[in-house]
């Protein structure tokens, strides 16, 4: 099988072969308790898009769901009431898009989406201004 060389540059052959340690240090940081300050400031430092924030404020103002003092079924009342009649005969064409802009504008694919909305059939003029965001 060979031995070990103990010089290999990268690895620590100590560690290897007695797993992972932690100072003594390290160790009394891990076992003291928690205190209440340390939640507080945890909590205060978790990011503006992870959650809302210490005060209860919402993560954005366009924020529709889960806001104190708003009800869901107001929205789902209001999607309703756009989409009504959109199955009647002989109306004039219509289509409605939900879209997380904030989130999804930076992640898309631009020359993939127009090649789908020209597969879909898009009028030209709708796809032009889709493209100009």
């Amino acid at each position: 099988m060979g031995k070990a060389d103990t010089n290999l540059v990268g690895i620590d052959v100590v560690a290897m072969r007695d797993g992972p340690q932690i100072t003594n240090e390290h160790r009394e940081l891990l076992i003291a308790p928690i205190t209440e300050e340390e939640i507080l400031r945890a909590l205060k430092n978790i990011g503006d898009l992870k959650a809302p924030g210490m005060d209860g404020s919402i993560v954005n103002h366009s924020q529709a769901a889960f806001v104190p003092g708003q009800h869901i079924h107001d929205h789902i009342l209001l999607a309703y009431e756009l989409i009504r009649g959109y199955s009647r005969k002989g109306g004039t064409p219509k289509c409605m898009l939900q879209l997380d802009l904030q989130k999804a504008y930076d992640t898309v694919d631009w020359h993939a989406l127009q090649h789908i909305l020209r597969e879909v059939g898009l009028p030209n003029q709708f796809i032009r201004w889709i493209m100009l965001g």
